[in-house]
């Protein structure tokens, strides 16, 4: 694959950050949230024989095109977030707690945009599918809906952090 197009490193940064910050280990509770729940989820959806209809799919593709527009100018947000440095020392700690939210904020949103392209791709999928393939990739598009919302929640999270420490308490 052309290394311009590789996105893996999209997607080991985003792993990155499921970690417990106090010990640097991954973090299970974050891999079950964000990865077993969704797959419990999709799991329901199939035993069920949920299947997403055209219509459906019409207004979900054009939801995720826009997720992914919007994330794209999160991350010029973020870009603009970044400052020079500085040579008080405790402003030096807080810069570099910032950086590292910052940082992931970064990963998880380049993910974000990525698993949004990902639920376009799967949901084009379903129009060209038979009966099989509209079930696998309906229970395909459920993993990645929930785990979009999950990762969304945890990036609203940070951003908050970062941005109540600019406005103030």
């Amino acid at each position: 694959m052309s290394s311009k197009i590789n996105l893996l490193v999209v997607v080991r940064d985003h792993l990155a950050t499921l970690k417990d910050e106090a010990t640097g280990k991954t973090s299970v509770a974050d891999v079950v949230t964000m990865f077993v729940l969704p797959a419990i989820c999709s799991a329901i959806a199939g035993v069920l024989g949920y299947k997403i209809d055209e219509a459906a799919v019409e207004i979900v593709v054009g939801v995720f095109a826009i997720f992914a527009g919007l994330l794209l100018n999160v991350l010029v947000l973020i870009y603009g977030l970044s400052d020079a440095p500085t040579d008080d020392e405790k402003a030096k700690e807080k810069k570099q707690t910032k950086d590292t939210l910052l940082r992931q904020s970064f990963a998880n949103i380049s993910y974000e945009i990525l698993v949004s392209l990902l639920v376009v791709v799967v949901l084009w999928v379903t129009l060209l599918s038979g009966e099989v393939g509209v079930r696998v990739a309906s229970c395909l598009f459920i993993f990645l809906a929930v785990h979009f919302f999950l990762t969304l929640l945890m990036v609203l999270k940070r951003m908050h952090v970062l941005l109540a420490d600019r406005f103030g308490p």
